[in-house]
């Protein structure tokens, strides 16, 4: 299990999730777009951009704040050299 918090980019509010290390990034994406109620939106964690493919273990550490932005088209995100999947 880990535990981390995904906070929303735009207004500082956060929640707090808990998920198997085995799941996918994906799971935590879904549940921050149905809890804000958005469009599409991207994980970011120090400045880098979560590949939602990736498994929670590989990607996140326990106690970690995960950022949540607005989905940038990949086309778009090439001009914006810092969103790049690690």
């Amino acid at each position: 299990m880990v535990r981390f918090t995904v906070r929303d980019g735009s207004n500082g509010s956060s929640i707090r999730m808990e998920m198997e290390g085995c799941d996918m990034l994906d799971g935590v994406r879904e549940a921050a777009e149905e809890y804000w109620g958005r469009g599409r939106v991207m994980l970011v964690r120090d400045y880098k951009l979560l590949d939602p493919e990736s498994n929670v273990d590989d990607s996140i550490d326990e106690d970690d704040v995960i950022d949540v932005i607005p989905y940038i088209p990949a086309k778009d995100r090439k001009r914006l050299r810092r969103f790049d999947y690690h």
